[in-house]
């Protein structure tokens, strides 16, 4: 249950932030390692500054005004939370104004 609101929630974030008048496209790919899965969340949104990167997995905060993006501010702290129960890690590559990568991983061991 818990990777499945992981999932849902990266997704609706990709759908949900996407600029005006722009078709949201996201692709989601995994890799396999020898001890882990690494799984990608890839879209053409608004993007992140560089300066804000670390603040998306704070509980709360919310880096767009409430009445542009509706939301209570907790949705990638508790998909943080659900990658560390699954023994893995979670991080951004982004862009503004071009789009983001979520990556994340889960220990094969516990999937």
């Amino acid at each position: 249950m818990e990777l499945r609101l992981l999932f849902q929630n990266l997704i609706s974030n990709a759908i949900k932030f996407q600029k005006p008048g722009t078709c949201p496209k996201v692709h989601v790919s995994v890799q396999e390692s020898l001890d882990y899965w690494r799984f990608s969340v890839k879209d053409n949104g608004i993007g992140i500054p560089e300066k804000n990167k670390q603040d998306v997995f704070a509980i709360f905060k919310r880096l767009n005004k409430r009445s542009n993006y509706e939301g209570t501010g907790i949705g990638l702290a508790h998909c943080e939370k659900i990658v560390h129960m699954h023994g893995g890690e979670i991080w951004v590559d982004s862009i503004e104004n071009e789009g983001s990568t979520f990556y994340f991983t889960i220990l094969k061991n516990l999937i």
